[in-house]
């Protein structure tokens, strides 16, 4: 994966799933995080983003899918437990190629099992209530404007040497 650290100080890239299925959007977190975020995971050395997609739906929740637009290229600045963190993010929209089981607002684990995520399928027109990172996705995913390409987004949520989550 491709992900270094120095000291506090972290690179991340990642590739992140925009899955929409009924008005519901995937959402997912760690067991004992305060905040969500979109599935997928770090982009492995000589892999490109939407491949990294692919495989990370596979492998955290069994389901074959299909990788489509580009929709975001993020920067995110944040500190979370002490470090901080500079991510590069692509965000593509995603097709399930067979929709799995639907339940609303019903947490359930993915299936890795040396991993603590829970998922949620979430109402777009509810995200509002959920703390979701990088915060820009609540507003470009409740209120969408048309695409002419993807979007470049810089997200500083703190600054550095900042102590907060």
């Amino acid at each position: 994966m491709i992900s270094y650290q120095f000291g506090q100080n972290k690179f991340n890239f990642r590739a992140a799933a925009i899955m929409i299925e009924r008005e519901h959007l995937l959402i997912q977190r760690e067991a004992d995080d305060d905040f969500w975020s979109l599935p997928g995971g770090r982009v492995e050395l000589f892999e490109d983003s939407q491949s990294t997609i692919h495989r990370e739906v596979r492998e955290e929740l069994g389901w074959e899918n299909d990788v489509g637009p580009l929709c975001f290229y993020v920067e995110n600045f944040f500190t979370f437990k002490g470090v901080h963190y500079h991510e590069l993010s692509t965000y593509f929209q995603v097709n399930l190629l067979s929709p799995p089981e639907f339940i609303p607002e019903h947490d359930f684990n993915g299936i890795e099992q040396e991993v603590d995520v829970v998922f949620r399928w979430v109402a777009i027109e509810d995200l509002g209530s959920y703390n979701l990172k990088p915060s820009f996705l609540m507003t470009r995913l409740m209120h969408p404007l048309p695409l002419a390409g993807a979007e470049y987004q810089i997200e500083q949520e703190s600054a550095p040497g900042s102590t907060d989550k």
